[in-house]
């Protein structure tokens, strides 16, 4: 049996899915999530300022044309490739992403396994 499940979130962030009245699957959280990198990265979304019921086909016109990751690492666009190929019953391959990530981040010239600021001071302090 299938359980329609809604998105709860701010639809900035919303998958696709949800402007098209679909149900939610796990890897729409991921679509989210490179919603919200793309936002870190950039400091905006193609569709920041617009009213709720134009969000979806902006969306869907930024993903498109690429608009969306113009600014962005190219493993950005790769990652949402990944993601939106996926079929519904198709197993999430986490280390694809996590992989692409560590690309970026070397990227920019930073190391994974150093310890966060935080970390470092929490150390110096024990």
């Amino acid at each position: 049996m299938e359980v329609h499940v809604r998105w709860a979130g701010d639809p900035r962030y919303a998958p696709l899915s949800h402007h098209q009245g679909k149900t939610h699957e796990p890897k729409h959280d991921l679509e989210a999530a490179i919603y919200l990198l793309v936002e870190l990265t950039t400091g905006k979304l193609p569709w920041d300022d617009q009213p709720r019921d134009m969000i979806g086909s902006l969306k869907r016109q930024a993903a498109t044309s690429q608009t969306l990751f113009k600014d962005c690492p190219p493993q950005y666009a790769a990652i949402y490739t990944y993601i939106t190929l996926l079929n519904n019953s198709d197993r999430i391959e986490y280390s694809q992403i996590y992989s692409k990530l560590e690309e970026t981040w070397k990227a920019a010239g930073t190391d994974s396994n150093k310890p966060y600021d935080w970390e470092a001071h929490m150390k110096a302090e024990q």
